[in-house]
């Protein structure tokens, strides 16, 4: 068997954070190891599952693994090896995570024997079994002895510069520090091993005990809000490596208690804050570190289609395309690779923040994650450029406008996508939209003023009902136009008309006219029907808007086609005016 693929092929899915597949592969590797009497590489993925099954919480399994690696090297007598120490040394974590204290420190001390028989005293492996030495010593409250050894291994760390050894014994010797109350000591080690960890991709899975150990510096100096966002920044990074194991519910305890000292509970974020402090706390981080010279290039917020971007997310958003995430937009001159390399840094971060975890649908396609700056306005406004003439104006979906306009930017050190949004934000130029306005008030009098009294007359009292939805709809997307505002999609619609300025009680009776329930009568009268009185009444409420609008006097009880043919007409002369300027 070819360990070194195995191992290969088992780390590739541990970083992607594939916990169940993980397990099932080195199961089967292990058991097909076991049975061609393979008894080194079983040995060496014995090792694998302690670990794992540590990590993962799944307590019996892991000592049920370190019984078989124990008893392959003694039934080969193999027991007089730096590998037989390691396994020990994975045996005694497996006995400390377990509780059985007084078999870990007798594995220890085994392993402490083998390493100086056989190891150099600089060797970095003893850093290692320093730090897990004093992880037991943490574990039954000797701090002091802790400390010792973890001091030890941060030493001979430093010697040998190894960065996340630095890093794992700096926050390992900042624990223990915290219990002695030595605050200003900890936080630096902990800030030091921020340093090292913060921004890689993908993220190392000691990250998860900096952020922890962060917040318990905060919680112990006061700053129970600071405390809380770091406990919160350590549950992602838990639930990325490691799934809902013991530590992940003690810093869960921690995160409640920072909860209570603040006076609240965990809080209610909206999408578009969500996303902003995903990116602040996990994406920024990472694209400094591992990105330095895109990041001018690169604009991060979260903006196109989804209830969050339009603002109007709430507790029912959570079932589809909803959760912690951003967009990358990239320049279109940026190369495929680097742009492959930027998916997969971001396909890297924790699925988890804030208890949110995020569901996307097949459907969603680059609602997040990269995407270039073309691209973006392309899929939304159905053009390979930003509209320029009347006719790609006319052509472009309002709904598109709206969503390429909506959301957060949160950094465009280039300005490039800003500066492409605050165009289209500006709105419609004015002859396009007094001629959408046009359509949509000659639209509002066909379906509400002329067809749907028609068709209650021929007793079609389905098609009348299908005609009084197109009459709303149609009025709110007039008003919209005559506040210079793109309106989204139909879903969002009524919401969004409740929003305009001015517009409050207007979208209340449109919302009372689309759930009233006239009688299905063949005595109708139009002057009498309460339906036909209320589409008036929206009407003449749209015709003194439109006069506002034009500094012109409202038709009383106007029938809103010859409103929309003036519109028409200003905006044909606005059309020649402006030909006229050019020539």
């Amino acid at each position: 068997m070819k360990i070194h693929e195995t191992l290969q092929q088992l780390d590739s899915l541990l970083r992607s954070s594939q916990l169940e597949e993980a397990e099932s592969f080195l199961k089967t590797q292990t058991e097909q190891a076991a049975a061609s009497g393979d008894w080194e590489t079983e040995a060496v993925l014995r090792n694998e599952q302690m670990g794992f099954y540590r990590d993962c919480g799944n307590f019996p399994e892991s000592l049920h693994a370190a019984q078989r690696a124990r008893f392959l090297y003694e039934s080969h007598h193999q027991t007089n090896s730096v590998s037989y120490a390691t396994t020990l040394l994975n045996c005694a974590n497996a006995y400390r995570a377990s509780g059985s204290y007084d078999a870990a420190f007798a594995a220890f001390a085994a392993v402490q024997s083998l390493y100086q028989k056989h190891l150099p005293p600089d060797d970095i492996r003893i850093a290692g079994y320093w730090n897990n030495l004093a992880l037991l010593y943490q574990e039954v409250q000797q701090w002091e002895n802790a400390c010792d050894c973890l001091r030890n291994a941060l030493n001979l760390a430093r010697s040998k510069q190894d960065c996340v050894k630095i890093a794992i014994s700096c926050t390992n010797l900042a624990v223990s520090l915290l219990h002695l109350s030595q605050i200003e000591e900890a936080e630096a080690l902990l800030l030091e091993a921020d340093t090292i960890l913060a921004g890689r991709t993908p993220s190392d899975f000691h990250y998860s005990a900096v952020l922890a150990g962060l917040g318990d510096v905060c919680y112990q100096k006061a700053e129970f809000e600071q405390a809380a966002a770091y406990y919160e920044a350590a549950l992602a990074e838990i639930d990325l490596h490691m799934g809902h194991n013991n530590f992940y519910e003690i810093v869960s305890e921690n995160l409640r208690h920072a909860y209570e000292k603040c006076h609240t509970f965990r809080p209610h974020l909206t999408g578009l804050e969500l996303s902003s402090r995903f990116f602040q706390t996990f994406g920024l981080p990472i694209l400094e570190h591992a990105f330095p010279e895109m990041l001018p290039e690169l604009a991060i917020g979260l903006a196109g289609e989804g209830s969050e971007c339009l603002g109007y997310d709430d507790a029912f958003s959570a079932d589809h395309d909803y959760g912690p995430g951003f967009c990358i937009w990239v320049p279109a001159h940026l190369p495929e690779e680097a742009q492959q390399a930027l998916q997969k840094a971001y396909d890297a971060l924790p699925h988890e923040f804030y208890g949110i975890r995020r569901t996307a649908m097949p459907t969603a396609v680059q609602r997040v994650g990269i995407c270039t700056i073309p691209s973006f306005f392309s899929r939304l406004l159905e053009l390979p450029h930003l509209p320029e003439t009347e006719q790609e104006w006319l052509s472009v979906p309002e709904s598109g406008l709206a969503a390429a306009c909506s959301g957060a930017i949160f950094r465009d050190d280039s300005g490039n996508l800003t500066q492409q949004r605050s165009l289209l934000q500006k709105g419609y130029p004015e002859p396009v939209r007094l001629r959408r306005l046009a359509q949509q008030l000659a639209r509002m009098a066909q379906c509400g003023q002329y067809n749907y009294p028609r068709m209650r007359r021929r007793g079609d009292y389905g098609t009348a009902q299908l005609y009084l939805m197109q009459f709303c709809t149609h009025a709110m997307q007039a008003v919209h136009l005559i506040r210079r505002q793109y309106a989204p999609y139909e879903k969002w619609l009524l919401r969004s008309t409740q929003n305009l300025p001015g517009f409050f009680d207007f979208s209340a009776q449109i919302s009372k006219l689309l759930t009233m329930a006239p009688a299905c009568t063949t005595c109708f009268t139009e002057s009498e029907d309460p339906v036909c009185r209320k589409i008036q009444q929206i009407c003449n409420i749209i015709e003194q808007e439109v006069a506002n609008m034009m500094h012109t006097s409202p038709q009383e009880n106007a029938y809103l086609e010859q409103t929309a043919n003036m519109l028409a007409e200003t905006a044909e002369l606005l059309e020649h005016t402006e030909m006229f300027r050019q020539l």
